[in-house]
């Protein structure tokens, strides 16, 4: 009940994942929610929105007319730890000397 009341409802769950990098969401009719915190909002006159969840994602959003099946979200988190110069390295993204 808090997450339906504080939060974003049956999505609080999946924002707390740490294992979960990307929400994607294709439905609901509505997504006000989600933008409001940040005092934004989504309608007619501002179909698109791009902003940030007080977690420090990243929320993008768009609805009927941009969006022609519907209201779109999605929601990129980011890594709690930034990457390092050495884990670049060791993943084989830069070459070592």
């Amino acid at each position: 009940m808090t997450d339906d009341t504080f939060g974003l409802g049956p999505l609080e769950p999946l924002v707390r994942d740490p294992t979960i990098s990307d929400i994607l969401i294709n439905g609901p009719h509505t997504v006000q929610r989600f933008v409001t915190p940040a005092g934004r909002r989504v309608d007619d006159t501002s179909p698109m929105v791009d902003s940030r969840l007080p977690s420090g994602s990243q929320l993008s959003t768009i609805i009927p007319p941009l969006a022609l099946d519907g209201a779109l979200v999605s929601i990129r988190r980011f890594g709690n730890s930034p990457l390092k110069a050495a884990d670049l390295v060791a993943k084989g993204r830069v070459p070592r000397r």
